[in-house]
């Protein structure tokens, strides 16, 4: 592929006056979105400016995704498509999503762009037409699946998706890599998958073009990986509400950088994040994409200008990493995720302690780990940091929770400060059965993943009896 036949696709990187732009989808969307009962419900008007409307939250949407009728909608509800979440936190919802949205121009641009970006080498593109993308997510009716089916369709001509049969259950897809890994180019999948399935039964590094993830545990983990497929892991930013929105930094890896023609993102300040549901929530200060600022955390509130959703909350935490790529040579800020707005662990009060910094402590304690989840437990009068390891080799419980203890001790200044000040170690380690999370996520439905952070009851339960 040509230098001039790249730099098309991703072109929508370099445009300018995208600002302007956006003002005039936005625009369009709210005269749109005016005459509808979802608008009207929200107070909007023609005129109306994006910051004077409330923002938003599932329960909001959840009786017109319910008891859809003709009047709610943006189009005509035979455009719109039932898509279901993961249920990864909380249960399951539905969602009516335009078919338009997961299949737009500005929507194929990112996935074709993300599959070439997940390949520069840092000096150069190494994507070809015709490359081999292996892509292990749930089929439809989950967000993943249906997106994905569309943009197959859509985008699938410089390169090739395998399985072809998107609804294969998860172990039979990863089956089909572990056969066919010498002829795949570019791979999605989770990392605990890559790390603990394939490769070992692989038994020997391979090479891949890129490796993309959304695995919390790609960054932590980046070096290894490398190790084993020849390339960082890169991510993106993608989700039923907001479909694929960002594409991979290759300055930054794990970072992403919002594609501003999907959707108008602003900003809550992590101090003000909001962590319960809501219907309709007014009067909360945001930030521009614009005026964020590098070493800050923000809650992304997304307008999609084509679907229904409006100033929705999504329950992510970002950190931005920097104001643009300079291997890309692109203006945009570049962020990565730092932890779900509500899967933070408290203790007492003091701590903000963050999956990634788990999984760190757990990397340089050198625990031998297949995955993990962890609970914070009142024993006597103090609250605790519970870990439930699956290891991946016989361990000392002791030794393991001592490493882990100094790691964060020295890392997290909260964390040593409760420990000093309290005078007690607040954390424990409890061992899970080998193969314990395998047969849990061989009971789950939607994309298989480990809630590593804020487990419901009744999935833990089913967890320690896997």
């Amino acid at each position: 592929m040509s230098s001039k036949e790249i730099i098309k696709i991703i072109s929508f990187l370099y445009e300018e006056s995208t600002g302007e732009k956006q003002e005039k989808l936005l625009a369009e969307k709210v005269k749109k979105l005016s005459q509808t009962k979802i608008g009207k419900e929200l107070g909007v008007k023609e005129t109306s400016s994006i910051q004077e409307l409330p923002l938003t939250s599932y329960p909001f949407y959840k009786k017109f995704f319910e008891n859809p009728s003709e009047d709610a909608f943006l189009y005509p509800l035979n455009q719109y498509i039932q898509v279901i979440t993961s249920g990864t936190v909380g249960k399951s919802k539905p969602y009516l999503v335009y078919r338009g949205f997961y299949g737009d121009q500005a929507m194929v641009e990112t996935l074709v762009s993300t599959m070439i970006l997940s390949t520069h080498d840092g000096e150069k593109i190494n994507f070809r037409p015709g490359d081999v993308c292996y892509v292990n997510v749930a089929p439809a009716p989950y967000g993943a699946g249906v997106g994905l089916e569309l943009l197959k369709r859509l985008g699938g001509s410089l390169f090739k998706m395998v399985p072809e049969d998107f609804n294969l259950p998860f172990h039979a897809k990863v089956e089909y890599f572990i056969k066919n890994y010498e002829k795949i180019d570019l791979a999605y999948m989770p990392v605990a998958t890559l790390l603990d399935t394939i490769y070992p039964r692989i038994g020997k590094p391979f090479k891949l073009k890129g490796y993309v993830s959304q695995d919390r545990a790609a960054d932590p983990l980046k070096n290894k990986i490398k190790e084993i497929t020849g390339v960082f892991p890169t991510s993106l930013y993608a989700s039923t509400e907001t479909g694929l929105a960002a594409v991979p930094s290759v300055e930054y890896p794990t970072g992403f950088i919002f594609s501003w023609k999907i959707m108008y993102v602003e900003f809550i300040p992590e101090e003000n994040a909001l962590t319960e549901e809501f219907e309709k929530v007014e009067n909360v200060e945001t930030v521009s994409l614009q005026k964020v600022e590098p070493g800050k955390r923000y809650q992304p509130v997304v307008t999609p200008f084509k679907w229904d959703l409006t100033r929705y909350v999504m329950p992510d935490l970002l950190e931005c990493v920097s104001k643009n790529d300079k291997i890309l040579n692109v203006s945009l800020p570049v962020f990565k995720f730092y932890a779900r707005a509500d899967k933070i662990i408290s203790l007492q009060n003091f701590t903000r302690i963050s999956e990634n910094e788990l999984l760190t402590a757990l990397e340089k304690a050198k625990v031998p780990f297949i995955d993990f989840t962890v609970r914070v437990e009142i024993h006597g009068t103090k609250e605790y940091l519970v870990m439930y390891i699956e290891p991946s080799q016989s361990v000392d419980i002791d030794e393991i929770q001592k490493n882990i203890h100094k790691e964060l001790y020295e890392t997290d200044n909260d964390y040593r400060s409760l420990t000093d000040f309290l005078k007690y170690v607040p954390l424990k380690v409890q061992l899970l059965p080998q193969g314990a999370f395998k047969r849990y996520l061989e009971r789950r439905g939607g994309i298989p993943k480990i809630e590593r952070i804020g487990m419901r009851e009744d999935r833990f339960k089913e967890l320690l009896q896997s």
